[in-house]
């Protein structure tokens, strides 16, 4: 890399003078899509950062960010490291505790907040957050506090009125930034204990936007969508400061319930998200299907066969016959392209990370021409270590580590990283520290898995949660609760068994496909928890773990299972912000439930 473009804050100015008049996001007013450039983005950015400066933030000092994925929480984390500060974000699920939490472990002396319910979370442990200088909200609201509280209209405004007397010093600070310099925290939303935050610095930034980007091809003229929380490594990291060092525009989603509709609308070329969204485009799908008529059932299981068996061919890069090309030419005519204009009809490709997907949802597609090509990372090591290529993947995997890292396993198949991009450690928590990143340089994931003969890594469970019967047997939970949730009416599963004769099951229903599935049982009007103890309902729960234990050894079956009243949520503590279940939480929440499950209760599965 050039000395000029040393850290992430030298990229961005360079991009804006590069990139100005070109596209930096779409993002909708309530009225339609619109569009900034490059440099309407900076100008902003830097009035923030001027603001921050001129209103008394030190370098080094900490600046908080609490809010959804908007163009403002990008202005005002590149804002807040242009003007010196340690940028650190806070999940807009947070509770007011764990706002406290993450407030006072940082020391934070400045907070970004979206609107009054934010502010109102801040307020509430102002008590407990002494270092708290100024809280700035998005929303202009009205101010009866301000001293502690002005509005984002007001920042930029002092730093738009200082702009040619605060130039020179917000280049000496940027340029004062080093490479080894932390430059935000990400607060790991882990399944126990409370958040820590992780270190990330120049250098773990520039390793992941230059070298490791080179496994996600995504250029300049591409078009990617935002709703992910920014909070969360992969969005801010891999996809805000990825755009930044590449000049790739975005589209902001309206919110994470109309993001398939904006899709449709700003037609992305790349997307990537988290399984969830994936699973339920799936079962969306395959609902349709099974309701509709007859003929039309049939033909899509053809078109899937042929796609499935030419995607196939495809991946192993063996040539395809002519018979079969031409019968692909005709499902993607009669039936594909209109599914993948479910994502506008132009993404060339497809990512998901976060958690595991099931190898039956990637082959469905892949067929379709909608390959997704899964990576694997955490926090610790910047979001990204290994990644499917899109000339070289391989289904149920992970990839291969990306350039600039090294991956490989410990003797009992736990996942270790070394690279630039392994972080600098945990904000104050040395001992936390010492326990994830080894003398020599590793760290150690916490995540097990296999590797084959050409470096192609598959995540079979996290060390912690792996499941160990009384017969000593070890079974990776989430491989089993991926085929349970292949039944579109399943939202969720959680699998338990440890130090037990055998497994058992929490079952959620996906609310939308559990009242069709029961409409067409002739079942009208109930609400989810009604469906969860309706015999017909457990019957079709029941079935979807038989057909799950078809294709598990003996010892992996479920033999017991229950239906939770509501889907498990972040809301209640029960998932992490990035959707992982909390299972020490839920096995605490059920317990008397799962007792009566090995008790022999009535919805044994086998």
């Amino acid at each position: 890399m050039a000395p000029e473009q040393k850290t992430l804050l030298d990229q961005f100015v360079q991009r804006i003078a590069q990139s100005g008049a070109r596209l930096c996001y779409r993002w909708h007013d309530g009225r339609g899509w619109r569009d900034v450039t490059w440099a309407e983005h900076g100008a902003r950015a830097l009035d923030v950062a001027g603001g921050l400066v001129q209103m008394g933030l030190a370098r080094g000092d900490a600046v908080a960010i609490l809010g959804d994925t908007r163009p403002e929480w990008a202005t005002c984390d590149i804002g807040a490291m242009l003007a010196g500060g340690l940028s650190v974000g806070i999940y807009q699920t947070s509770t007011p505790a764990q706002v406290a939490h993450i407030l006072a472990d940082c020391g934070a002396r400045w907070v970004f907040v979206q609107d009054h319910e934010q502010l109102a979370k801040v307020r509430a442990v102002r008590a407990e957050v002494p270092r708290l200088q100024k809280i700035v909200v998005w929303d202009d609201l009205p101010g009866d506090d301000p001293e502690l509280v002005i509005s984002l209209t007001e920042l930029e405004g002092v730093g738009r009125s200082r702009r040619q007397t605060l130039a020179a010093e917000l280049t000496a600070r940027r340029a004062a930034a080093r490479l080894e310099d932390p430059a935000i925290l990400v607060y790991t939303s882990g399944t126990t204990g409370p958040p820590k935050g992780a270190i990330l610095t120049y250098k773990n930034i520039r390793a992941l936007v230059t070298l490791g980007a080179e496994a996600i091809p995504i250029t300049a003229d591409d078009l990617t969508m935002s709703f992910l929380p920014m909070a969360h490594v992969a969005e801010r990291v891999a996809s805000y400061y990825g755009r930044i060092a590449r000049g790739t525009a975005t589209a902001y989603a309206r919110s994470l319930q109309t993001v398939i509709d904006d899709a449709r609308a700003v037609r992305p070329t790349v997307f990537g998200s988290v399984p969830r969204l994936y699973e339920k485009v799936y079962a969306r799908v395959m609902a349709e299907v099974d309701g509709g008529p007859p003929t039309r059932r049939r033909l899509f299981q053809y078109a899937l066969r042929v796609g499935k068996e030419h995607a196939r061919l495809r991946r192993e890069g063996r040539p395809v016959p002519m018979a079969l090309d031409l019968a692909h030419a005709a499902a993607d005519r009669l039936v594909f392209h209109r599914i993948r204009g479910v994502f506008g009809g132009r993404v060339r490709y497809f990512v998901c990370g976060a958690a595991p997907i099931s190898v039956e949802i990637l082959e469905f597609f892949d067929a379709l021409g909608m390959r997704i090509n899964e990576v694997y990372g955490l926090t610790e090591c910047t979001a990204i270590c290994t990644a499917n290529r899109p000339d070289g993947a391989r289904l149920g995997t992970v990839g291969r580590a990306i350039p600039g890292a090294e991956v490989r396993l410990a003797a009992d198949g736990e996942v270790l990283v070394r690279g630039d991009n392994v972080f600098a450690g945990y904000w104050n928590k040395p001992d936390a520290t010492a326990e994830a990143v080894d003398p020599e340089g590793w760290l150690h994931t916490g995540d097990v898995g296999e590797m084959d003969a050409d470096g192609y890594l598959r995540i079979t469970d996290r060390k912690k949660d792996l499941i160990i019967t009384a017969g000593g047997k070890n079974i990776a939970p989430a491989n089993v609760e991926n085929l349970i949730k292949a039944d579109p009416v399943v939202s969720q599963a959680v699998v338990l068994g440890d130090r037990r004769k055998y497994l058992v099951a929490l079952v959620a229903l996906d609310p939308d496909e559990a009242r069709k599935a029961a409409r067409a049982l002739g079942v009208e009007g109930a609400s989810t928890a009604e469906l969860a103890r309706h015999p017909a309902m457990r019957r079709r729960v029941q079935e979807a773990i038989e057909r799950a234990n078809r294709d598990l050894a003996r010892y992996e079956q479920v033999k017991a299972f229950e239906v939770l009243p509501a889907e498990l949520t972040v809301a209640e503590g029960e998932l992490t912000p990035t959707l992982k279940v909390k299972r020490k939480v839920v096995e605490e929440r059920y317990r008397d439930l799962i007792e009566r499950l090995y008790d022999g209760g009535e919805s044994a599965a086998a």
